[in-house]
Protein backbone atom coordinates (compact mmCIF):
# COMPACT_ATOMS: atom_id res chain seq x y z
CA UNK A 1 0.00 0.00 0.00
CA UNK A 2 1.56 3.31 -1.18
CA UNK A 3 0.74 6.27 0.88
CA UNK A 4 0.33 9.57 -0.91
CA UNK A 5 2.08 12.59 0.21
CA UNK A 6 0.08 15.54 1.19
CA UNK A 7 0.62 18.75 -0.38
CA UNK A 8 1.03 21.34 1.00
CA UNK A 9 0.92 24.13 -1.80
CA UNK A 10 -3.33 24.51 -1.91
CA UNK A 11 -3.53 24.51 1.69
CA UNK A 12 -0.52 27.80 1.61
CA UNK A 13 -2.19 29.55 -1.38
CA UNK A 14 -5.35 29.63 0.37
CA UNK A 15 -3.72 30.89 3.52
CA UNK A 16 -2.15 33.27 1.27
CA UNK A 17 -5.40 34.79 -0.05
CA UNK A 18 -7.07 34.72 3.09
CA UNK A 19 -4.41 36.68 4.76
CA UNK A 20 -4.25 38.99 1.67
CA UNK A 21 -7.84 39.84 1.51
CA UNK A 22 -7.60 40.43 5.17
CA UNK A 23 -4.80 42.83 4.57
CA UNK A 24 -6.88 44.62 1.76
CA UNK A 25 -9.98 45.11 4.10
CA UNK A 26 -8.27 46.33 7.16
CA UNK A 27 -5.87 48.69 5.20
CA UNK A 28 -8.69 50.25 4.19
CA UNK A 29 -10.71 50.64 7.29
CA UNK A 30 -7.56 52.12 8.58
CA UNK A 31 -7.04 54.52 5.85
CA UNK A 32 -10.65 55.99 5.88
CA UNK A 33 -11.71 55.78 9.20
CA UNK A 34 -12.38 59.50 10.69
CA UNK A 35 -9.83 59.84 13.28
CA UNK A 36 -9.74 63.62 13.10
CA UNK A 37 -12.44 66.41 13.11
CA UNK A 38 -11.53 67.42 9.30
CA UNK A 39 -14.73 66.62 7.61
CA UNK A 40 -14.32 67.22 4.02
CA UNK A 41 -16.93 67.08 1.31
CA UNK A 42 -19.07 65.59 4.21
CA UNK A 43 -18.62 69.25 6.22
CA UNK A 44 -19.95 70.88 2.95
CA UNK A 45 -22.93 68.53 2.31
CA UNK A 46 -23.84 69.52 6.46
CA UNK A 47 -23.60 73.57 5.82
CA UNK A 48 -25.66 73.16 2.70
CA UNK A 49 -28.16 70.99 4.85
CA UNK A 50 -28.15 73.18 7.67
CA UNK A 51 -28.78 76.51 5.28
CA UNK A 52 -31.12 74.92 3.74
CA UNK A 53 -33.57 74.63 7.15
CA UNK A 54 -32.02 78.41 8.09
CA UNK A 55 -32.91 80.00 4.57
CA UNK A 56 -29.10 81.09 4.50
CA UNK A 57 -27.31 81.12 0.94
CA UNK A 58 -26.93 77.03 0.11
CA UNK A 59 -23.87 77.58 -1.54
CA UNK A 60 -21.68 80.04 0.14
CA UNK A 61 -20.79 78.88 3.64
CA UNK A 62 -19.25 82.69 5.02
CA UNK A 63 -22.06 83.29 6.93
CA UNK A 64 -21.85 80.15 8.93
CA UNK A 65 -18.00 80.67 9.89
CA UNK A 66 -19.47 80.84 13.42
CA UNK A 67 -20.83 77.42 13.27
CA UNK A 68 -17.30 76.26 11.74
CA UNK A 69 -15.40 77.61 14.20
CA UNK A 70 -17.88 76.17 17.25
CA UNK A 71 -17.56 72.70 16.14
CA UNK A 72 -13.65 73.01 15.28
CA UNK A 73 -14.30 72.24 11.67
CA UNK A 74 -11.26 72.58 9.66
CA UNK A 75 -11.84 70.77 6.14
CA UNK A 76 -14.49 72.30 3.93
CA UNK A 77 -14.86 71.95 0.29
CA UNK A 78 -16.95 73.45 -1.83
CA UNK A 79 -20.57 71.88 -2.32
CA UNK A 80 -21.16 71.21 -6.01
CA UNK A 81 -24.22 68.99 -5.95
CA UNK A 82 -27.77 70.02 -7.23
CA UNK A 83 -30.11 70.65 -5.04
CA UNK A 84 -32.32 67.52 -5.42
CA UNK A 85 -29.82 66.35 -2.71
CA UNK A 86 -30.74 69.01 -0.25
CA UNK A 87 -33.39 66.95 1.79
CA UNK A 88 -30.77 64.31 2.66
CA UNK A 89 -27.84 66.45 3.72
CA UNK A 90 -30.66 68.37 5.74
CA UNK A 91 -31.16 65.19 7.42
CA UNK A 92 -27.61 64.75 8.86
CA UNK A 93 -27.38 68.77 9.72
CA UNK A 94 -29.64 68.00 12.73
CA UNK A 95 -27.19 65.64 14.29
CA UNK A 96 -23.48 66.55 15.61
CA UNK A 97 -20.83 67.07 13.24
CA UNK A 98 -19.00 64.54 13.67
CA UNK A 99 -21.70 62.11 14.53
CA UNK A 100 -23.38 62.81 11.28
CA UNK A 101 -19.92 62.10 9.75
CA UNK A 102 -19.59 58.65 11.70
CA UNK A 103 -22.94 57.82 10.80
CA UNK A 104 -22.34 58.00 7.47
CA UNK A 105 -18.72 56.48 6.90
CA UNK A 106 -20.20 53.73 8.48
CA UNK A 107 -23.61 53.34 5.84
CA UNK A 108 -20.99 53.88 3.16
CA UNK A 109 -18.80 50.83 4.13
CA UNK A 110 -21.51 48.52 5.30
CA UNK A 111 -24.17 49.13 2.19
CA UNK A 112 -21.53 48.88 -0.12
CA UNK A 113 -20.17 45.86 1.36
CA UNK A 114 -23.09 44.02 1.64
CA UNK A 115 -24.61 44.91 -1.53
CA UNK A 116 -21.28 43.86 -3.15
CA UNK A 117 -21.56 40.44 -1.12
CA UNK A 118 -24.83 39.76 -2.01
CA UNK A 119 -24.15 40.63 -5.64
CA UNK A 120 -20.89 38.98 -6.13
CA UNK A 121 -22.58 36.26 -8.44
CA UNK A 122 -19.62 33.98 -9.05
CA UNK A 123 -16.64 36.16 -8.40
CA UNK A 124 -13.89 34.83 -6.54
CA UNK A 125 -13.60 36.14 -2.86
CA UNK A 126 -10.04 37.75 -3.85
CA UNK A 127 -11.98 39.58 -6.26
CA UNK A 128 -14.28 40.90 -3.70
CA UNK A 129 -11.29 41.82 -1.94
CA UNK A 130 -9.76 44.01 -5.00
CA UNK A 131 -12.91 45.69 -4.79
CA UNK A 132 -13.19 46.34 -1.16
CA UNK A 133 -9.09 47.41 -0.57
CA UNK A 134 -9.61 49.57 -3.61
CA UNK A 135 -9.17 53.60 -3.49
CA UNK A 136 -12.76 54.30 -4.79
CA UNK A 137 -14.83 53.02 -1.57
CA UNK A 138 -12.08 54.02 0.70
CA UNK A 139 -11.75 57.52 -0.39
CA UNK A 140 -15.56 58.07 -0.99
CA UNK A 141 -15.69 56.99 2.93
CA UNK A 142 -13.35 58.92 4.28
CA UNK A 143 -14.21 61.79 2.48
CA UNK A 144 -17.89 61.54 3.01
CA UNK A 145 -18.69 61.45 -0.54
CA UNK A 146 -22.11 60.62 -1.85
CA UNK A 147 -20.52 57.91 -4.70
CA UNK A 148 -22.21 55.08 -2.97
CA UNK A 149 -26.00 55.96 -3.33
CA UNK A 150 -24.78 56.14 -7.02
CA UNK A 151 -23.83 53.06 -7.22
CA UNK A 152 -26.80 51.91 -5.43
CA UNK A 153 -29.00 53.39 -8.77
CA UNK A 154 -26.71 51.71 -10.84
CA UNK A 155 -26.63 48.57 -9.48
CA UNK A 156 -30.44 48.57 -9.85
CA UNK A 157 -30.49 50.09 -12.95
CA UNK A 158 -27.99 47.19 -14.20
CA UNK A 159 -30.49 44.46 -12.11
CA UNK A 160 -33.75 46.17 -14.33
CA UNK A 161 -31.67 45.52 -17.47
CA UNK A 162 -31.10 42.06 -16.39
CA UNK A 163 -34.75 41.08 -16.16
CA UNK A 164 -35.65 43.09 -19.33
CA UNK A 165 -37.36 46.08 -18.09
CA UNK A 166 -36.30 48.50 -20.44
CA UNK A 167 -39.36 50.82 -19.11
CA UNK A 168 -37.86 51.93 -16.11
CA UNK A 169 -34.13 51.37 -17.12
CA UNK A 170 -34.62 55.30 -18.52
CA UNK A 171 -35.84 56.88 -15.45
CA UNK A 172 -33.09 54.94 -13.52
CA UNK A 173 -30.48 56.87 -15.98
CA UNK A 174 -32.61 59.92 -15.29
CA UNK A 175 -32.38 59.98 -11.78
CA UNK A 176 -28.42 58.95 -12.07
CA UNK A 177 -27.78 62.50 -14.13
CA UNK A 178 -30.13 64.23 -11.93
CA UNK A 179 -27.93 63.42 -9.03
CA UNK A 180 -24.45 64.10 -11.06
CA UNK A 181 -24.53 66.10 -13.99
CA UNK A 182 -21.20 64.52 -14.90
CA UNK A 183 -23.27 61.50 -16.14
CA UNK A 184 -24.90 63.51 -18.71
CA UNK A 185 -22.23 62.21 -21.20
CA UNK A 186 -23.43 58.71 -20.79
CA UNK A 187 -25.65 59.58 -23.70
CA UNK A 188 -22.66 60.02 -26.63
CA UNK A 189 -22.16 56.72 -26.66
CA UNK A 190 -25.82 55.51 -26.72
CA UNK A 191 -26.64 57.74 -29.48
CA UNK A 192 -23.83 56.51 -31.45
CA UNK A 193 -25.16 52.97 -30.67
CA UNK A 194 -28.58 53.97 -32.35
CA UNK A 195 -30.33 54.28 -28.76
CA UNK A 196 -32.29 57.03 -29.93
CA UNK A 197 -35.65 55.51 -28.41
CA UNK A 198 -33.88 55.31 -24.75
CA UNK A 199 -31.79 58.29 -24.85
CA UNK A 200 -35.43 60.23 -25.93
CA UNK A 201 -36.98 58.40 -22.95
CA UNK A 202 -34.42 59.63 -20.60
CA UNK A 203 -34.09 63.04 -21.33
CA UNK A 204 -38.05 63.72 -21.02
CA UNK A 205 -37.69 62.43 -17.56
CA UNK A 206 -34.70 63.93 -16.82
CA UNK A 207 -36.72 67.26 -17.61
CA UNK A 208 -39.69 66.19 -16.00
CA UNK A 209 -37.44 66.05 -12.61
CA UNK A 210 -35.84 69.24 -13.36
CA UNK A 211 -39.42 71.06 -13.29
CA UNK A 212 -39.65 68.89 -10.35
CA UNK A 213 -37.24 70.13 -8.46
CA UNK A 214 -37.39 73.75 -9.78
CA UNK A 215 -40.70 73.85 -8.49
CA UNK A 216 -39.69 72.53 -5.04
CA UNK A 217 -36.30 74.11 -4.33
CA UNK A 218 -36.94 77.05 -6.56
CA UNK A 219 -35.04 78.56 -10.04
CA UNK A 220 -33.03 81.56 -7.65
CA UNK A 221 -31.32 78.16 -6.29
CA UNK A 222 -30.98 76.55 -9.33
CA UNK A 223 -29.20 79.78 -10.75
CA UNK A 224 -26.99 80.12 -7.79
CA UNK A 225 -25.97 76.47 -8.33
CA UNK A 226 -25.36 77.09 -12.04
CA UNK A 227 -23.37 80.45 -11.37
CA UNK A 228 -21.25 78.55 -8.45
CA UNK A 229 -20.40 75.70 -11.15
CA UNK A 230 -19.65 78.64 -14.08
CA UNK A 231 -17.08 80.21 -11.64
CA UNK A 232 -15.17 77.31 -10.19
CA UNK A 233 -11.99 76.28 -12.43
CA UNK A 234 -11.06 72.40 -12.43
CA UNK A 235 -8.15 71.58 -9.55
CA UNK A 236 -5.14 69.84 -11.08
CA UNK A 237 -4.95 66.82 -8.31
CA UNK A 238 -3.59 63.56 -8.70
CA UNK A 239 -7.04 62.03 -7.40
CA UNK A 240 -8.81 63.08 -10.35
CA UNK A 241 -9.04 60.10 -12.33
CA UNK A 242 -10.37 62.28 -15.86
CA UNK A 243 -8.26 62.09 -18.92
CA UNK A 244 -8.13 65.78 -18.54
CA UNK A 245 -5.85 65.10 -15.90
CA UNK A 246 -2.98 63.61 -17.88
CA UNK A 247 -2.92 66.63 -20.25
CA UNK A 248 -5.68 68.64 -22.08
CA UNK A 249 -4.64 67.48 -25.94
CA UNK A 250 -4.33 63.97 -24.72
CA UNK A 251 -8.24 63.67 -23.34
CA UNK A 252 -8.98 65.94 -27.24
CA UNK A 253 -7.47 62.75 -29.40
CA UNK A 254 -8.83 59.94 -27.28
CA UNK A 255 -12.67 61.59 -27.72
CA UNK A 256 -11.87 62.14 -31.23
CA UNK A 257 -10.15 58.72 -31.76
CA UNK A 258 -12.80 56.81 -29.71
CA UNK A 259 -16.00 58.91 -31.68
CA UNK A 260 -14.14 58.19 -34.87
CA UNK A 261 -13.75 54.57 -33.85
CA UNK A 262 -17.87 53.90 -32.35
CA UNK A 263 -19.08 55.38 -35.69
CA UNK A 264 -17.25 53.21 -38.10
CA UNK A 265 -18.01 50.27 -35.71
CA UNK A 266 -21.47 51.59 -35.63
CA UNK A 267 -22.30 51.65 -39.34
CA UNK A 268 -20.33 48.27 -40.02
CA UNK A 269 -22.25 46.52 -37.27
CA UNK A 270 -25.04 44.14 -38.63
CA UNK A 271 -26.72 44.28 -35.23
CA UNK A 272 -26.51 46.48 -31.96
CA UNK A 273 -24.42 45.52 -28.65
CA UNK A 274 -26.49 44.70 -25.40
CA UNK A 275 -27.85 47.77 -24.05
CA UNK A 276 -25.84 46.97 -20.41
CA UNK A 277 -22.66 46.53 -22.57
CA UNK A 278 -23.42 50.09 -24.36
CA UNK A 279 -24.46 51.60 -20.67
CA UNK A 280 -21.58 50.21 -18.91
CA UNK A 281 -19.43 51.71 -22.07
CA UNK A 282 -21.46 55.55 -21.65
CA UNK A 283 -20.40 55.53 -18.04
CA UNK A 284 -17.04 54.94 -18.67
CA UNK A 285 -16.90 57.20 -20.72
CA UNK A 286 -18.64 60.25 -18.70
CA UNK A 287 -16.24 59.46 -16.48
CA UNK A 288 -12.92 59.58 -17.99
CA UNK A 289 -13.77 62.43 -19.92
CA UNK A 290 -15.39 64.74 -17.47
CA UNK A 291 -13.46 67.52 -16.21
CA UNK A 292 -14.09 65.67 -12.49
CA UNK A 293 -13.73 62.71 -11.78
CA UNK A 294 -12.63 61.97 -8.32
CA UNK A 295 -11.45 58.28 -7.87
CA UNK A 296 -14.33 57.71 -5.78
CA UNK A 297 -16.70 57.77 -9.00
CA UNK A 298 -15.75 54.92 -9.99
CA UNK A 299 -17.62 52.73 -7.52
CA UNK A 300 -20.76 53.20 -9.65
CA UNK A 301 -18.76 50.62 -12.42
CA UNK A 302 -18.63 48.10 -9.43
CA UNK A 303 -21.92 46.19 -10.51
CA UNK A 304 -20.43 45.62 -14.29
CA UNK A 305 -16.86 44.75 -13.02
CA UNK A 306 -18.63 41.80 -10.67
CA UNK A 307 -19.55 40.52 -13.75
CA UNK A 308 -16.58 40.72 -15.92
CA UNK A 309 -14.30 40.06 -12.58
CA UNK A 310 -12.51 37.51 -15.42
CA UNK A 311 -11.23 40.05 -17.97
CA UNK A 312 -7.19 40.80 -17.45
CA UNK A 313 -7.82 44.95 -17.91
CA UNK A 314 -10.73 44.53 -15.00
CA UNK A 315 -7.70 43.14 -13.12
CA UNK A 316 -5.28 45.59 -13.85
CA UNK A 317 -7.54 48.56 -12.98
CA UNK A 318 -8.02 47.50 -9.70
CA UNK A 319 -4.70 46.74 -9.02
CA UNK A 320 -3.82 50.17 -9.46
CA UNK A 321 -6.79 51.24 -7.97
CA UNK A 322 -5.27 49.70 -4.71
CA UNK A 323 -3.18 52.76 -4.24
CA UNK A 324 -4.28 54.68 -1.67
CA UNK A 325 -5.70 58.25 -2.35
CA UNK A 326 -3.85 59.95 0.71
CA UNK A 327 -1.00 58.59 -0.49
CA UNK A 328 -1.16 59.68 -4.43
CA UNK A 329 -2.33 63.18 -3.06
CA UNK A 330 0.84 63.18 -0.58
CA UNK A 331 3.27 61.99 -2.87
CA UNK A 332 2.83 63.39 -6.27
CA UNK A 333 4.59 66.16 -6.31
CA UNK A 334 7.46 64.22 -5.73
CA UNK A 335 6.94 61.41 -7.60
CA UNK A 336 5.05 62.40 -10.90
CA UNK A 337 4.07 58.94 -12.43
CA UNK A 338 1.16 58.66 -9.39
CA UNK A 339 -0.99 61.01 -10.89
CA UNK A 340 -1.21 58.78 -13.71
CA UNK A 341 -2.40 56.02 -11.79
CA UNK A 342 -5.98 56.53 -11.31
CA UNK A 343 -6.40 57.99 -15.09
CA UNK A 344 -4.60 54.91 -16.28
CA UNK A 345 -6.88 52.62 -14.47
CA UNK A 346 -10.12 54.43 -15.60
CA UNK A 347 -8.59 54.00 -19.32
CA UNK A 348 -8.14 50.14 -18.63
CA UNK A 349 -11.97 49.71 -17.89
CA UNK A 350 -13.26 51.96 -20.78
CA UNK A 351 -11.07 49.75 -22.92
CA UNK A 352 -12.71 46.85 -21.20
CA UNK A 353 -16.06 48.29 -21.79
CA UNK A 354 -15.45 49.11 -25.57
CA UNK A 355 -14.90 45.34 -25.81
CA UNK A 356 -17.44 44.44 -24.30
CA UNK A 357 -19.87 46.25 -26.56
CA UNK A 358 -17.54 44.54 -29.39
CA UNK A 359 -15.91 47.21 -30.85
CA UNK A 360 -12.19 46.25 -31.28
CA UNK A 361 -9.40 47.71 -33.62
CA UNK A 362 -10.36 46.80 -36.56
CA UNK A 363 -13.23 48.71 -36.95
CA UNK A 364 -15.97 45.76 -36.55
CA UNK A 365 -18.09 44.16 -34.26
CA UNK A 366 -16.59 41.56 -32.53
CA UNK A 367 -19.43 38.82 -31.72
CA UNK A 368 -18.32 35.61 -30.19
CA UNK A 369 -19.20 33.48 -27.03
CA UNK A 370 -21.40 36.78 -25.64
CA UNK A 371 -19.41 36.99 -21.68
CA UNK A 372 -20.87 39.55 -20.83
CA UNK A 373 -24.85 38.96 -20.95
Amino acid sequence: MTIQPISLYPWLIARLRAVATSSLLVLGVLQSFPLSRDLWDFASFLLSGRAWLAGLPIYDFSAQFEFLETHQIAGCFPNLNPPVWLPLFSLFSILPPYIAFLLWWFFNVLVSGLTVWFNRGDAPLFFLALLGGSAPLWATASLGQVYVVLFLIVLLLDRHLEKGRTNTAPILLASLVMLKPNFALTFLPLLIERRFQFVAVSIVWIAMMGVGSILLFGLELHLEYLAMLSSRTVPSLATNASVWQISPAVAGLVAILYTALAILSSLKKTRIAPLRCQIYSGLCFSLLFSPICWVGYIVVLWPFLLRRHTQPLIIIALTLLLVPSSFVFNNYLDFWPLSLVYPTALLCLFIDSLNACGIDVNLRAKYGKNQYL
